[in-house]
This record gives C-alpha cells, sequence and structure tokens, in this order.
C-alpha cells in the first residue's frame, strides 16, 4: 500500500503510477489528477485555476482519509484478540 500522505497537490503532466491501492483510493486519485491537469491548462489569471487545486487538494485528502480508515480497519483485524491472561481476567471480576 502506498502512503498517501506523501502526495501533494500538484498541477503538472506527470502520471501517478500505483500498485495494491483500494477501487476508492485509485479514483480519488485519479480524479485529483484530472483537476490537477485541467489546472495546468488554465492561465494564471483564470478564477477556475484555484477552483480545479483546490478540488485537487480535496481529493488527495479524501484518499488519505480512506487509506487511514483501511489500516485501521486491517489494525484492528490483525489486533482482534485482547492480550488479557487469566489473572487479569480474575482481577477484573472481583468486588
Amino acid at each position: 500500500m502506498i502512503n498517501v500522505g506523501l502526495l501533494e497537490p500538484r498541477a503538472s503532466e506527470d502520471r501517478i503510477v500505483l500498485d495494491n491501492v483500494s477501487e476508492q483510493i485509485r479514483e480519488c486519485l485519479e480524479a485529483a489528477e484530472n483537476c490537477a491537469r485541467k489546472a495546468a491548462t488554465l492561465p494564471d489569471s483564470s478564477p477556475f485555476k484555484q477552483d480545479f487545486l483546490n478540488l485537487e487538494r480535496r481529493w488527495l485528502e479524501l484518499a488519505r482519509s480512506i487509506e487511514f480508515g483501511e489500516s485501521l480497519d486491517r489494525f484492528t483485524k490483525n489486533n482482534a484478540k485482547p492480550n488479557i491472561n487469566r489473572r487479569q481476567v480474575r482481577f477484573l471480576r472481583q468486588p
């Protein structure tokens, strides 16, 4: 899994190559890339350029959020069994 947190918004023609990324994250990153491309085609004086750059940033934030949720889900699934021994359980049950 890539670390989406390392991706910064940019208005360039570079394509991000991704492997092992969830479909939702991939769609967010593709949408961000499309916004960056549109922003790159507009002159700096265009009122829409900053809008596209803001949209790119928000798509990247959504991708980071989804990545965090997925990593949290993996963490909780991998640590589903509590690490409590019998002595601790007896202590917790006593009044």
